[in-house]
């Protein structure tokens, strides 16, 4: 029985996603420019599914995605109430 080798990046992302010190207390986000990947696992007894890592330069871009699509849709809609 052979063990698939293990890929160096996946080795230091799991190392940082394992040391406490990426981590913040009270809203569980994670942060680690060293860690390769935008969405991370959630540590164990904080719940399921995914955080998304705040070191990645993606993180940003997909944070102001979310908040300047809905702004972007309430003034569309502000302008078309005041257009009339």
């Amino acid at each position: 029985m052979s063990e698939e080798p293990v890929d160096p990046q996946d080795a230091i992302n799991q190392r940082e996603w394992e040391q406490p010190v990426n981590w913040s207390g009270w809203f569980g986000s994670y942060s680690s420019t060293v860690d390769s990947r935008l969405w991370v696992p959630k540590r164990p007894m904080t719940g399921t599914g995914q955080a998304l890592n705040f070191g990645h330069p993606g993180a940003r871009t997909f944070v102001a995605g979310m908040c300047i699509i809905p702004l972007a849709l309430v003034l569309v809609l502000v302008l078309m109430r005041f257009a009339r």
